[in-house]
């Protein structure tokens, strides 16, 4: 409620009289700006909320008083000054002097101005936070790039190590059929030279532990010892036709070489080495010459060739191969009693 206006009583009326250059027009006189309004009615006007109060307050009915106008301001609208609230202006009533406090409004919005300073701080930072990132995208962007270049290389160099792959896998397999085939070769090859040795050995007979003369400046006739051999430990009458006689290896002391004997007939070469059963209660012996090879192999097969003996089967060692009851031993697997 705004407080009730003083008015004067009728009969002191008194008209007053417009001077020269002052207007007396009451509804001009309301909208006088604060400061002459306060200045008429006493307020101090050196505070800087003035044009902020004059917007807030306004008079609401003006009365004369002592020939000068007087203005009345509502107790609530002047809320919010140092020291106690505005009361009602009453004729003879000053305001209270001291400087005036800031308004509630105004603190407000200068919380919230605050407040929006700080979140355009914000706003910067965050710009400047995407800019960078912006920066990073785009450096990012050239390294994919220049990745996918790189990848295209790697692909095409890919594809054409895969077809030289292929082309060396087809190259490895042809030259593993080839090396093969080589082998095959190779070893048919082997076998042929081996049977070629044999073939040249065929006519020769080796025989072992005949005592070696001592006398070295002396040439040792094995012709003649093997004729006496033949005839006093083989039994054999007949003169034996020899090719070749001569002891192998060189001459070592304490050890006696064996003397190989090339036949001129072969049927008389077979007819010596089928007596040399006769020598089984003897230290001498006899056999066949075979090259290095075929002499491992037939070390390998002698003894499941004495075996198969002892078990009364019936056997035989031609050259390389194995006999047992006229099937050819091929292995371990191939003969149940090894």
């Amino acid at each position: 409620m705004y407080p009730a206006t003083v008015e004067k009583p009728p009969k002191k009326k008194k008209k007053i009289k417009a001077k020269k250059g002052v207007n007396t027009d009451t509804s001009q006189s309301n909208m006088a700006s604060p400061v002459l309004q306060n200045n008429m009615a006493g307020l101090p006007t050196s505070f800087d909320n003035i044009g902020s109060l004059s917007q807030s307050v306004q008079p609401h009915n003006i009365s004369f008083l002592n020939g000068s106008p007087q203005q009345y301001y509502p107790q609530q609208q002047l809320q919010g000054f140092h020291g106690a609230p505005f009361q009602s202006m009453q004729p003879g009533h000053s305001l209270p002097a001291g400087p005036p406090s800031v308004p509630t409004w105004a603190l407000e919005m200068g919380a919230k101005m605050d407040h929006m300073v700080k979140q355009l701080d914000k706003l910067n930072i965050i710009e400047h936070s995407v800019s960078t990132i912006k920066e990073e995208v785009k450096s990012l962007g050239q390294r994919v790039s220049e990745i996918e270049i790189s990848q295209h290389v790697i692909g095409s160099m890919f594809e054409e190590t895969k077809k030289s792959s292929s082309k060396m896998v087809s190259d490895c397999a042809d030259l593993h059929k080839a090396l093969y085939e080589s082998r095959a070769e190779t070893q048919m090859l082997t076998e042929d030279i081996i049977d070629l040795q044999c073939r040249s050995m065929r006519d020769n007979l080796l025989f072992f532990n005949i005592v070696e003369e001592d006398d070295e400046e002396k040439d040792e006739d094995c012709s003649a010892v093997i004729q006496d051999f033949c005839k006093d430990k083989l039994e054999i009458t007949e003169p034996i036709e020899l090719d070749r006689v001569h002891r192998m290896g060189k001459k070592k002391q304490g050890k006696i070489r064996p003397i190989i004997a090339k036949f001129r007939n072969y049927e008389q070469r077979d007819l010596v080495r089928k007596s040399s059963r006769k020598l089984k209660e003897t230290n001498f012996s006899i056999s066949e010459q075979f090259p290095k090879v075929v002499q491992e192999r037939r070390k390998k097969l002698m003894p499941i060739f004495k075996k198969a003996r002892l078990e009364g089967k019936k056997t035989a060692l031609v050259r390389d191969r194995l006999y047992i009851g006229e099937k050819l031993y091929e292995g371990p697997h191939s003969y149940p009693g090894r």
